[in-house]
């Protein structure tokens, strides 16, 4: 077994933290997988993963071991639904007593995680921010509420299990030693009649992508009003292909139908934790903010030098995009064309 990490464990009697990673459909793990894990070897000395959605190919179960992951957890019995899934997981947790259960703050995940609260009688703290701190000889948790826009501090139950769904970029990478992972095959024992799912996938159909999916991304340029248009937005495309990003945009751009909707974030578009967020030509109201405020770092062009999307980035530039993105792009492939 390799070295556990150098860094500082939370207190706390359970050792143990199970993370539920969701696969996609050629058995790779997500992006915020790998975020998940690197909390989890932060909390406890030993990580156990749950995967939903198949088994793993050897080159990312290989992967897993340099990310501090000790044990990997295969029911026998198959899970035939994601009810089924959650009561053979509460098994496996009340058996084992543990009292870390984690996950990305996803919709695959966090709709597992509330049928998985109702099978062990767990509490489920979605949207946490922070690791667990115990100062004060107490244990707190720090959540985001009312979409981003305030956070709050719970006191927790030092015996009691929690379900955690976990925001993106909240811990340092692993940085222990490579571990030694043992697999564990675990059989549920099934009642009859089997949990049914109300919700039945009868097909899935995959969508060929040049570029990778947004919710996948680790950048991001997006554009808004600013760009005066559809016809403008080859500046938008032209610098995520120099990034190697994802394009997305702000409501009124999909409603004006200048992009398609599955672009659109934002509080009734998709969530987004990319590490790197480039709005152009946005103003940053708070419908928006709610959707990307969990990116790594946010970087705004705008001409408004009152835009309320300053006061969240981490670097601004006050200037038209039309002059602006010309410019980031040439000197991006300037970049990439240069000798490293």
């Amino acid at each position: 077994m390799g070295a556990p990490s150098e860094r500082k464990k939370t207190p706390m009697k359970q050792k143990t933290a199970l993370c539920v990673l969701a696969l996609d459909a050629a058995a790779k793990l997500k992006n915020d997988a790998w975020d998940v894990l690197s909390y989890a070897s932060a909390l406890a000395d030993e990580v156990q993963i749950f995967c939903l959605g198949g088994l793993l190919e050897e080159s990312e179960i290989a992967k897993l071991q340099t990310h501090g992951v000790h044990v990997l957890v295969h029911c026998k019995s198959g899970v035939p639904s994601d009810s089924a899934a959650a009561v053979a997981l509460a098994q496996y947790v009340t058996k084992n007593q543990l009292q870390w259960v984690l996950g990305a703050q996803n919709l695959q995940i966090q709709l597992f995680f509330a049928q998985l609260s109702a099978c062990t009688q767990a509490q489920l703290l979605p949207h946490v921010v922070a690791l667990p701190d115990d100062k004060d000889h107490s244990l707190r948790i720090r959540r985001s509420v009312y979409t981003g826009k305030a956070f709050e501090t719970l006191m927790m139950d030092p015996e009691a299990p929690y379900l955690m769904l976990l925001h993106r970029h909240i811990a340092p990478p692993y940085a222990g030693q490579a571990t030694q992972l043992k697999r564990i095959t675990f059989e549920a024992e099934w009642t009859k009649p089997l949990p049914n799912d109300r919700i039945k996938v009868k097909e899935v159909h995959r969508v060929a992508q040049k570029k990778v999916p947004l919710p996948e991304a680790r950048i991001v340029v997006s554009g808004g009003r600013g760009m005066k248009g559809a016809e403008h937005w080859h500046l938008i495309e032209q610098l995520a292909d120099a990034l190697g990003a994802a394009t997305a945009c702000s409501k009124p751009v999909s409603d004006m139908e200048w992009r398609p909707h599955h672009e659109h974030v934002g509080q009734t578009g998709l969530k987004i934790s990319p590490e790197l967020y480039i709005a152009v030509g946005i103003s940053g109201a708070v419908q928006h903010l709610a959707g990307v405020h969990a990116s790594k770092v946010i970087v705004v062009i705008n001409t408004d030098p009152d835009a309320p999307f300053f006061q969240a980035a981490d670097y601004g530039i006050q200037g038209d995009a039309f002059d602006v993105l010309p410019k980031l792009i040439q000197g991006i492939l300037q970049l990439n064309q240069s000798p490293q």
